[in-house]
């Protein structure tokens, strides 16, 4: 995903940017918010604090299940697992986005500091800029939740780790194949048993799965309009990036026609309280972001208490 940025101080000069931003001729396709400039857009299990997690991805998925059935019963899907363990802070391939950039902006404004080391051995606290993605989906990477492709991809989660990466590393191998696509499809789906195993998961949740893989579907990751299934989605108009694997292997292949591309809005540090208000006021606060009963309580007492 290829990047640009610029900075902001108010909701009106973000709404501007925002309705000025285009590429391709296209307008974007969602946002993301950080409170913290400098993190970077990755989804839980490929981060390095959740390297074991991503090692027993299969193990998680079956023990929350397991653990919790009542709370899976309706979800008919691996990717539906994936949205209400992503709800409930459990590590997975999702990335949350939102078709609303005010509510990317909100997240962003967040306070937040990191330790700053002096040369004289001193350690002070810093205010930390936030940041909003942008994000220019092409087409042929947007699906609903109800994709083939996205089956796929979601059930990468209930292969082991040795399948996985081996099943990854083919996909790249045979999508820089040079040949007809029709024939690299035929190849790469011919006999191999990660190929079979995720075929038989997809199987289970879509008895009538056409068994076709094109390898270039696990290079980048895919945009997914989901079901509006819980109030959180709801009120966060929320969307989510489905990834195949670790963001930064996707770099190998930036150009192609599955590349994504990515603008940011630096928001400054001194500027987020006086962006809070101004977004208060829009409808856009911790009340509205979090429909919960808890977070809704927490929200009207902080309005007294001033």
């Amino acid at each position: 995903m290829k990047t640009m940025s610029s900075t902001i101080g108010a909701v009106s000069t973000f709404i501007e940017r925002i309705m000025g931003f285009s590429f391709e001729n296209t307008s974007p396709t969602a946002f993301r918010g950080h409170k913290n400039d400098t993190w970077k857009a990755i989804p839980s299990i490929f981060r390095d604090e959740y390297t074991d997690a991503y090692n027993n991805e299969d193990s998680i998925v079956r023990d929350i299940v397991s653990a919790h059935p009542a709370e899976f019963e309706s979800d008919k899907t691996m990717f539906d697992r994936l949205v209400r363990m992503q709800h409930y802070s459990l590590p997975t391939r999702l990335l949350d986005v939102t078709i609303n950039p005010l509510v990317a902006l909100w997240f962003a404004t967040e306070e937040n500091e990191d330790k700053v080391y002096l040369s004289n051995g001193r350690i002070r606290n810093k205010k930390t800029d936030g940041k909003v993605f942008i994000y220019f989906v092409p087409d042929n990477r947007k699906r609903y939740y109800d994709s083939d492709i996205v089956t796929c991809l979601s059930n990468l989660s209930n292969l082991k780790k040795k399948q996985k990466d081996d099943f990854l590393e083919r996909a790249f191998i045979f999508f820089n194949r040079n040949d007809k696509m029709v024939n690299i499809i035929k190849d790469f789906d011919d006999e191999d048993d990660n190929v079979e195993q995720l075929y038989y998961n997809a199987g289970m949740e879509k008895s009538h799965f056409r068994k076709v893989i094109n390898p270039k579907h696990f290079i980048s990751p895919v945009y997914v309009k989901p079901k509006m299934s819980n109030k959180r989605i709801i009120a966060q108009s929320g969307a989510f990036l489905l990834y195949p694997h670790h963001p930064e292997l996707t770099k190998k292949h930036q150009g192609n026609d599955l590349d994504a591309h990515v603008e940011t809005l630096i928001v400054q540090a001194r500027a987020k309280a006086k962006i809070r208000g101004q977004l208060a006021r829009l409808g856009i606060h911790a009340g509205s972001i979090f429909p919960e009963m808890d977070k809704a309580s927490e929200y009207i007492l902080a309005q007294y208490n001033k």
